[in-house]
């Protein structure tokens, strides 16, 4: 069990690094820090948070640059091509949603797994379940969002 719970923390570190677009640093060896299911419940919920306020910023700046490029080609009187980058755009953001949902999605997966391995109270995990279920929702709502600032834009 020691092994598959310092595989798992490895792996946890490893996706949130990936996630970030980060190699991971030299850290002190998961098997020499001693963590309670507390503090490992802790730990997701704040990579799960992290995760999502990055989709999250990605999605409104992915937005903005959007809006001033329709803006910009409307103005030029170019309505074809401000309707065909509404459409990649649109596009864009909802793979990039998609993946952000699918990424807190593994990170709770995994925490859960790892909590179910320690024997965590159910409150514990039920907290982690909480927190994947409101990045989840904030993604899917800062998605629309975006997409609701696309269609403005072209006087949808």
């Amino acid at each position: 069990m020691k092994v598959r719970y310092a595989l798992s923390l490895c792996f946890l570190f490893c996706m949130v690094c990936h996630t970030w677009g980060q190699q991971p640093q030299a850290a002190v060896p998961t098997a020499s820090v001693p963590m309670t299911p507390e503090g490992i419940a802790r730990r997701c919920i704040r990579h799960i948070q992290e995760t999502a306020e990055s989709v999250n910023e990605f999605l409104g700046g992915k937005a903005r640059r959007c809006v001033h490029h329709i803006m910009h080609l409307l103005n030029e009187g170019n309505v074809d091509q401000a309707n065909a980058a509404g459409q990649r755009c649109g596009e864009s953001i909802h793979r990039a949603a998609a993946r952000g949902v699918d990424r807190v999605t593994r990170l709770a997966d995994q925490c859960l797994e790892t909590l179910t391995d320690l024997n965590a109270s159910e409150e514990i995990k039920a907290r982690v379940r909480e927190a994947a279920a409101r990045a989840v929702n904030s993604i899917q709502n800062h998605a629309e969002r975006a997409l609701a600032a696309i269609d403005e834009a072209l006087g949808s």
